[in-house]
């Protein structure tokens, strides 16, 4: 804040990725934000923050400037128009069409279609061969067909992808399947717009419906540092899951994988705990794959040891769930006392049936979604 102005009576600093200072740096401006010359209300520095990510600026930093100027983005048509400028003053031979198809493609920035323009004329003309090989769009059918293959062909998918690692990096991948899988969805609901992409295949590609959306939601939320390993096992995942878009309310159901009840001589079978379920249905759906049917095993009862203190003896029993108070009138198996009375107050804690348990938790979530609901 010591540098003197070069001329004028007003020192201004611009920030460019304000966003990126820290807590410390942005809490050393707040003094100087409010000073003010002596007598009037004109501040002795002004500051122009620059940022893409506003939403990290401190509350303190914001309440102290003026309302966001936001720069909005342009058409694609104004930008081909600068890069038409651009090209005819360099001296570069260019097709409008392929200079509107660079605006899309880099998302409207002009500094990255500056930049796609300067890197297809190393090519040549900027036409559609060099704007393909330059920007890798002869990989878009590959994208395309990649989404197909899930839940059809397992092997086909993964070769892909794998081919497609040669070229591009897991990251740029995650980006563009989602890209791909949300396009295809909006042709899905009628849109007609599709940029670089084949309008056919993108046509055959929405067929999948809203499967789309589980795709490209999985996509979307890639790891922070992604691997082939990691892609090849999202496109597995998706290819045994399927793409079902789930309600945000979750239904509990107890499954067993028996309807008979068990012989006392054997084992009972596990139960599973499911939350696939619709809300509105009361049944789980025969299409559910079995891995996400079996997302919570309980294990059947196992014997367990245990000291008796008045006698001393070592003796076995079967390992039972802890229930709370008020459940304790619902407890399965409890042996009758003589003469059809209850039995005595234990001072051992209450247990519960793997069975009795899990209905109680079912019942227990059931409420507590209605409470919050």
């Amino acid at each position: 804040m010591a540098y003197a102005t070069l001329s004028g009576k007003r020192r201004i600093y611009l920030f460019d990725e304000s966003h990126q200072l820290s807590k410390e740096a942005l809490n050393a401006l707040l003094k100087y934000l409010e000073d003010t010359f002596p007598g009037s209300d004109d501040k002795k520095l002004t500051c122009i923050f620059c940022t893409t990510e506003p939403e990290k600026m401190k509350a303190t930093i914001l309440s102290r400037c003026a309302p966001a100027f936001v720069v909005q983005a342009q058409k694609p048509e104004h930008i081909a128009g600068r890069l038409a400028a651009i090209c005819t003053t360099e001296g570069i031979p260019f097709e409008p069409d392929m200079l509107r198809l660079i605006a899309e493609l880099t998302e409207y920035h002009i500094r990255d279609a500056m930049k796609a323009v300067e890197g297809v004329s190393m090519l040549g003309q900027v036409n559609r061969v060099n704007v393909t090989a330059y920007l890798r769009l002869d990989l878009n059918t590959a994208y395309i067909n990649l989404l197909k293959a899930i839940g059809v062909d397992l092997k086909q998918a993964l070769d892909t992808a794998k081919t497609l690692m040669q070229r591009i990096s897991p990251t740029n991948c995650y980006g563009k399947l989602a890209e791909v899988a949300m396009l295809a969805y909006q042709v899905h609901l009628g849109d007609t717009a599709t940029g670089a992409w084949s309008p056919e295949a993108l046509q055959v590609l929405s067929t999948k419906g809203e499967a789309l959306l589980g795709y490209a939601a999985r996509f979307a939320s890639r790891p922070g540092r992604p691997t082939t390993a990691m892609l090849l096992m999202d496109i597995a995942s998706l290819h045994y899951v399927g793409g079902q878009v789930r309600s945000p309310t979750m239904v509990l159901q107890v499954v067993s994988s028996s309807s008979a009840p068990p012989s006392p001589t054997q084992p009972q079978p596990p139960l599973l705990l499911t939350s696939i379920v619709d809300p509105s249905s009361s049944e789980i759906p025969a299409e559910a794959p079995a891995m996400e049917r079996a997302q919570v095993i309980i294990p059947p009862k196992s014997p367990v040891w245990e000291m008796d203190p008045s006698s001393g003896t070592v003796a076995e029993r079967d390992m039972d769930w802890v229930i709370p108070p008020k459940m304790q009138g619902k407890r399965e198996g409890a042996p009758p006392t003589p003469g059809g009375s209850q039995s005595p107050p234990s001072t051992r804690s209450p247990h519960l049936s793997p069975a009795a348990f899990i209905e109680f938790l079912a019942k227990s979530l059931a409420e507590k979604d209605l409470d919050s609901g």
